[in-house]
């Protein structure tokens, strides 16, 4: 956990036993579960920020049977190919951080190679509980994605999986780091949609533009799926989707089988 770096002073921490320490006096003491708390009370909107336990419960049960297994091996496999090319000499002591880890499925397994520290924050305590529970040896902790806990040029790789871009990532990244962001194709669950919305629309592509970075690598990921009533029930209630849905709008329930097609851009970005 030697990355993280105190949220209210910006100073690096040093673990003492079971808590974290920086040079000014703060400290964070380490959860059983194995995570760290470095969401100051000032730096939350709410008592209960981010996805609450109802919807990383049901974010769980659908990506536990592997519906996006396919989207998984190829961020893997993109971003071992990045860490190759990258800063760094070989693999020992590289350290790639996942900002909106959630409960942590694409997170563990980001890079099979052990040698690789691998870090999580998410601003859910339940999501990163979650992550606790599923993984023991990653570096979790709860944090603020536009506040990333997180020291300079201390990184090898970013990840950002369906989740906002996060401020700071590039602070965090080494010169000729990378970013890997994953983000709704327009097809992206589009038979789901007319049985949530009265207007169903595509999803614009995400933006290529970001000061410090040069994108380096489109790749589409299209799965096509066989969705049953438990998996199309867990699908929209992990996500926002359930908030600005309107069911039913089109005079019947979503089917207790649907073929469901989703569609990601996965883009590779390098720090300049």
């Amino acid at each position: 956990m030697d990355r993280f770096q105190c949220p209210n002073c910006q100073q690096p921490l040093v673990q003492q036993d079971r808590t974290l320490r920086c040079s000014a006096g703060h400290s964070f003491d380490l959860a059983r579960q194995g995570y760290v708390n470095l969401l100051p009370s000032h730096h939350r909107r709410s008592n209960s920020p981010g996805d609450s336990l109802d919807m990383i419960s049901a974010r769980a049960r659908f990506l536990n049977r592997d519906f996006y297994l396919g989207l998984s091996v190829a961020v893997s496999d993109l971003l071992m190919s990045a860490l190759k090319s990258g800063p760094g000499e070989g693999d020992s002591g590289r350290c790639v951080v996942d900002v909106g880890c959630g409960e942590g499925y694409f997170t563990e397994s980001l890079v099979p190679d052990p040698r690789v520290d691998i870090y999580g924050l998410d601003i859910s305590k339940p999501a990163i509980v979650a992550a606790c529970r599923r993984q023991r040896k990653l570096n979790l902790a709860v944090a603020n994605a536009t506040r990333l806990p997180l020291a300079d040029n201390s990184f090898e790789a970013v990840t950002v999986l369906m989740a906002p871009f996060p401020e700071g990532a590039v602070r965090v990244l080494r010169q000729h780091g990378h970013l890997l962001r994953v983000s709704p194709g327009p097809r992206h669950l589009a038979e789901v949609k007319p049985y949530l919305f009265a207007v169903a629309r595509e999803h614009q592509r995400a933006g290529l533009a970001y000061p410090g970075l040069t994108h380096r690598v489109a790749h589409r990921v299209t799965l096509e799926m066989i969705l049953d009533a438990d998996a199309i029930s867990s699908l929209v209630a992990m996500t926002p989707i359930r908030y600005r849905s309107r069911l039913p709008v089109s005079g019947g329930t979503i089917p207790a089988s649907l073929a469901v097609t989703a569609d990601f851009w996965v883009d590779l970005f390098e720090k300049r």
